[in-house]
């Protein structure tokens, strides 16, 4: 406990150090308190309240001699104590000369030597910024340092904002220290980089690390630093009010701030230290009634960390410390400069001349909150920022990517897990595959599983913990701390510990997440259910590290000469355990679990059964309850693949029925434990051997049709899979309203581009079952683009079997000219298989059932062909080669239910009865193996011992249509004819709603639901219809709705132009277009900066030339053109005459984002200008 008080006390000296020098995690530190509002006025008046005050005014007494000790003292010493060092930091240097001491000469010398070694380039910004402030203070020129220009490499920088608000911040000081001047074609100049920290400034005055991250003091002080030489702008005056406002709410009756991180509280003084700075920086006086709480001011407080040495310690108590002492030197400076009225500490010249006009802001940032965006015809509303959920989320690579995302506030939406956080923080940085309870990520920001070797990936935790399941199905709650780390060894690198270290010392103690775990499977210790009726009952950890068939075999050679026995007084007021000499048994009963002393006792019965792994365990005195859950934990050999199908188990004799309770099992050491209320008969047992009394297989109609209804009663605002379509309509039963139009409208905001041949195919299939015609859906011919496809082949056998059965579900015609007939494809596929009669994802790769049974399924309707027949033939006879005793499949080491689905797909597609000897093995045949995977709520699971799985369902109901449809001499599954695919639909005509219509402006309300039925705009949620009105646009999303507005095609087959606009990006084709057009163009040649939020202004600019609109002669009459940069105003002129885009109120306000709703309301403009 010591250690890791120890440790979160370094992190977090750590953190603000790197917040400092810009190498942040960006963790949440404070909750905002009231708005700035009723704070500002009395602020106002108390700011100049002390006039008198001089350096020396403010004193402290030091404990150790009673000395008191004043500002130019403190100085002095703080000064001698950064002069101790070999080598001065940055931050020294420039406390060092703006006090007027002398910097050594070396020092000057010393920094152009680094820069030489590394030939001028750094990897941060900060690390410009922060040379460039040192070298100017010391009296050094940063444009020639050792003959590399550093504010050339601040002002061109493209990375500026990759640590957040850092690298505006102390960009804009660094231009302004020596009124350096920006070149109007400059990546960021002055007006981008204000117009960038104003518009991240939160509602209650404060600044976060990064958008969206919670309030940050250091920061929202930084910032306030940065914007002082503009704070005689008007929106820059209002954005610094609210600020100092927030300030001083903030503070403390100890004068200074509170620093919270993993339940340690603290006020550190660099806190302190910074808002000083920018206090002094902004002309306010730090002493000040507003900044004075009880009595105690900020130099009062910063003052009570000074030490005998003349250093300062990062939190009381502690040592001194070198960085809370170049910082707190920073601040009592800055405090002697203010009152001696010289320029600010980052001053070391005149105030810069005002900017030349400069073109529009291009970099990345987030919305505002919402209410700071004027709606188009509207005026800028005045909500308060709602209290929202949050979680707090963090990716860290291995040493050498290092921190992949600071740890920072996400807000907690409905349904949130750890990966849809994870997804929706990072989108296409995260790979995965499967979904739900099989979703698994495989990368993230290009560093994937194996990488660093056969142990490393990446693995989650929640709380301090890791789960042993999959970040899909954890539901995440408010408050919840989730960091996703990359592993090297399985998790040990990562303190992942498990269950083998419980008992010790005579003690016992259930890790915390271990508890969690027994707590989160949904079972409760007094179950009654059996366990035909519950469908999850065990976790496993450590099945990574699972025993090995020699050690399972020792542990059962020495149980099988051990015969527990045990009889043991237990007293009601202690903790309690009980346990034989082998570990075989464990009782562990909490103090206060008994009313009364009472003799326990324990005997193991030797009972053959054959669903037992352990031994049956008598627990008495029988019947006995308990007041609160005793724990039971049992040693077992491992010797199944299914550890999921383990389970810890109560005989309820009277029925011959096993109740499970909830248990977790380490598969490394064999132990399960498991937690419950009374005292029986328990065991370990196999619940894939249990004999269940109605064992014989349901009828096929009756199963049919309760997962035909489960899955619509499931299916997400009537939103089906493609896969559930088809089934559904196979089945013969009804599709949701408007099927067939949702079809048409997904492929009409996609222009009918996809990048894989699969989407095509499994559309194509879809739309075929559901009755349409998939060679003419929303004007697109889905078989033609299936057959000249160029990459079919780059999923592997994916591409050329769905081929085929697309193809066939309607027998089209193929030209003979396509790139893909249907000779191409069989011969290509045929040659794919390997020697064994398996057939592999990729050609040389080993057998895959899955591919295997589909490749028979896409191959039998050329049976006729020789070279065909013979394939299927030894596909077929493999397939019952590999099958388990059980009538089951396993793919990847697991035994599944999707496996079993594509068998008996493929079997009744090439005549064959899924019963047929082949396929019946000593323990069942491939029908009733998939009904073993069916769950108490009627769907069916991806492995026994999981829940329902979406997937696993879906499918399930395919191979079943496809079983009956054999069995009644039905044509095959994917063989439709016309009168076939006549599926019926319901007739609800429900509108749809979007969930968050309630944020959507009146003004914009009948717009955004326009965009939405013209495909113009989607919804911003993959799981419920939610819009996001008051989310800001890209320049990505802005480029693909002019796009869509044009009818261009995206130009998916041009070649790349920027780095950050990659094929891979869903508006990759559209901005190849524009910028073929000449409607956009890049930041920079090389870069597009897709994700950057566009401004008002921006958005006229790219409409004008969207739409060839002339920028007007005249220029716009708005009565805050001076926001707006010279340039766009003939734009902003021509959109106006358009009446395109208006303004309010005589503004125009340019320089504010554009937000969804207001995107909306412009879109239906345009759309109706072009549709007259």
């Amino acid at each position: 406990m010591g250690f890791r008080n120890t440790w979160k006390k370094y992190f977090a000296l750590f953190t603000i150090f790197f917040l400092f020098i810009s190498t942040v995690l960006g963790f949440s530190w404070f909750q905002p308190k009231p708005a700035y509002a009723s704070i500002v006025p009395k602020i106002r008046g108390d700011l100049g309240s002390d006039t008198t005050v001089t350096p020396d005014t403010v004193t402290v007494q030091e404990q150790s001699t009673g000395h008191s000790v004043g500002i130019e003292e403190a100085i002095q010493t703080a000064s001698q104590y950064a002069l101790s060092h070999n080598q001065l930091s940055e931050w020294e240097a420039i406390g060092l000369a703006r006090a007027g001491q002398a910097v050594p000469a070396s020092y000057l010398e010393s920094i152009e030597r680094e820069v030489a070694a590394a030939k001028g380039q750094y990897r941060k910004v900060t690390d410009y910024e922060r040379i460039a402030l040192a070298v100017k203070a010391v009296g050094g020129d940063p444009t020639a340092i050792a003959g590399y220009n550093f504010i050339e490499k601040i002002y061109n920088n493209s990375r500026m904002t990759n640590q957040g608000l850092n690298g505006p911040i102390f960009a804009l000081i660094a231009l302004d220290c020596g009124d350096y001047k920006t070149p109007e074609d400059a990546q960021w100049n002055r007006e981008k980089l204000i117009a960038y920290i104003v518009q991240h400034q939160y509602a209650d005055g404060s600044w976060p690390l990064s958008p969206g991250a919670e309030s940050n003091l250091d920061i929202t002080a930084m910032a306030l630093t940065s914007l002082a030489p503009y704070k005689n702008r008007p929106e820059v005056q209002t954005v610094v009010d609210k600020a100092v406002a927030y300030l001083s709410a903030q503070q403390n009756e100890t004068g200074g701030y509170t620093f919270r991180f993993l339940g340690d509280v603290t006020e550190p003084s660099e806190t302190t230290a910074q808002v000083i700075i920018a206090l002094t920086a902004n002309g306010i006086d730090p002493t000040s009634a507003a900044f004075t709480k009880s009595g105690k001011n900020l130099l009062h407080h910063l003052l009570s960390y000074r030490q005998s040495d003349g250093g300062f310690v990062h939190v009381a108590g502690g040592k001194t410390d070198r960085m809370a002492t170049e910082q707190a030197l920073q601040a009592l400076v800055a405090y002697d400069l203010f009152t001696k009225g010289k320029s600010p500490l980052y001053r070391f010249a005149a105030q810069p001349s005002p900017p030349t006009s400069e073109k529009p802001p291009t970099e990345p940032g987030s919305p505002l909150p919402d209410g700071s965006t004027p709606p188009e015809g509207g005026t800028p509303p005045n909500t308060p920022v709602p209290v929202k959920k949050t979680i707090t989320l963090s990716v860290i690579g291995d040493s050498q990517r290092g921190v992949i995302l600071p740890a920072q506030s996400v807000e907690l939406k409905e349904g949130d897990t750890a990966y849809t956080v994870l997804r929706r923080m990072l989108g296409n940085k995260v790979e995965s595959r499967g979904s739900g309870a099989t979703l698994y990520v495989e990368a993230i920001d290009g560093l994937g599983e194996f990488d660093r070797g056969p142990q490393s990936g990446w693995m989650y935790s929640v709380n301090g913990w890791f789960p042993n399941y999959s970040a899909g199905i954890y539901m995440l709650e408010d408050g919840d701390v989730v960091a996703w780390r990359y592993t090297l060894d399985l998790g040990k690198d990562l303190g992942a510990y498990f269950l083998e270290d419980t008992y010790k010392d005579g003690t016992f103690s259930i890790p915390a997440h271990v508890e969690n775990e027994l707590n989160r499977i949904g079972l409760t210790p007094n179950n009654t259910q059996p366990i035909s009726k519950v469908a999850t009952t065990t976790v496993v950890l450590n099945a990574a590290e699972r025993m090995d068939a020699r050690q399972a075999e020792q542990i059962k050679q020495s149980l099988a000469n051990h015969t527990v026995s045990l009889q043991q007084s237990v007293s009601a007021a202690v903790e309690s355990v009980i346990k034989d000499n082998m570990d075989e048994v464990q009782l562990i009963v909490p103090a206060q679990a008994l009313s009364k002393t009472t003799s326990l006792t324990i005997t193991e019965q030797m009972v053959q059964r054959p669903e037992l792994v352990s031994g049956i365990y008598d627990f008495g005195p029988d019947g006995t309850k308990f007041n609160k859950s005793i724990y039971i934990m049992i040693k077992i050999p491992i010797e199944t693949e299914q550890l999921h199908a383990l389970v810890l188990a109560w005989l309820d004799e009277q029925k011959n029925e096993w109740i499970p309770i909830p248990a977790v099992l380490d598969a490394k050491t064999g132990i399960i434990i498991g937690k419950v209320d009374h005292f029986t008969k328990f065991a370990v047992i196999d619940r894939s051997k249990v004999e269940k009394t109605a064992q014989s297989i349901p009828s096929l109609d009756v199963e049919i049709e309760s997962l035909c209804k489960r899955i619509l009663a499931n299916a997400s605002d009537g939103n089906l899979t493609e896969w559930e379509a088809f089934a559904l309509a196979r089945a013969g039963r009804k599709l949701p309203p408007g099927y067939l139009a949702s079809i048409e409208k997904m492929l009409r905001e996609k222009n009918g581009q996809f990048r894989k041949v699969t989407d095509y195919e499994r559309i194509a299939l879809a739309v075929k079952a559901a009755g349409g015609n998939p060679a003419s859906i929303g004007g697109y011919n889905l078989i033609e683009k299936i057959y000249n496809h160029e990459h079919m082949t780059i999923q592997g056998t994916n591409g050329p079997i769905f081929a085929l059965l697309a193809f066939d579900s309607g027998k089209y015609e193929i030209p003979n000219h396509a790139r893909w007939t249907r000779n191409t494809l069989i011969d290509w596929l045929v040659q794919q298989q390997n020697p064994n009669g398996g057939f592999p994802l990729v050609k040389g790769e080993e057998s895959n059932v899955d591919i295997t049974a589909m490749a028979i399924t896409a191959l039998s309707s050329y049976l006729e062909k020789k070279d065909v027949k013979q394939a299927v033939d030894k596909a077929v006879q493999w397939l019952s080669e590999v099958q388990l005793k059980n009538g089951g499949y396993k793919l990847f080491g697991d035994e599944n239910s999707e496996s079993v689905s594509q068998v008996i797909i493929a079997l009744a597609s090439v005549g064959i009865d899924p019963k047929d000897a082949r396929f019946v093995k000593e323990e069942g045949d491939v029908v009733t193996s998939l009904f073993r995977f069916k769950q108490a709520d009627g769907g069916y699971a991806h492995v026994i011992g999981q829940p329902a799985n979406k997937m696993a369902t879906e499918q399930a109901l395919m191979a079943l249509v496809a079983y009956d449809r054999f069995l009644t001499g039905k044509e095959k599954l994917y063989q439709i004819t016309e009168t076939q695919a006549q599926a019926t639909f319901d007739t609800d005509t429900t509108p749809m709603r979007f969930v968050d219509e309630g944020a959507i402006s009146d003004w914009a309300m009948a717009a955004v639901y326009q965009a939405y039925e013209k495909g113009l705009m989607e919804s911003v949620s993959e799981v419920e219809q939610r819009f996001a009105p008051k989310q800001a646009m890209t320049r990505a999303q802005l480029t693909v709705l002019l796009m869509k507005l044009r009818n261009e095609m995206p130009a998916v087959e041009a070649k790349q132009v920027f780095m950050d606009v990659t094929p891979e990006n869903w508006y990759y084709g559209y901005v190849m277009k524009a910028r073929e057009k000449g409607i956009v163009q890049g930041v920079t040649p090389s870069s597009f900066q897709p994700e950057q939020i566009v401004s008002r202004q921006e958005m006229a600019v790219m409409i004008a030339k969207a739409f060839g609109l002339s920028p007007a002669l005249k220029q716009a009459s708005f009565r805050d053109n001076d926001r707006a940069f010279r340039k766009t105003l003939p734009y902003i002129q021509a959109v106006r005459e358009q009446k395109i885009m208006v303004g309010a109120d005589d503004a125009f306000y340019p320089d504010v984002p554009v937000t969804r709703e207001m995107a909306a309301v412009v879109a239906i403009k345009l759309y109706e200008k072009m549709n007259k």
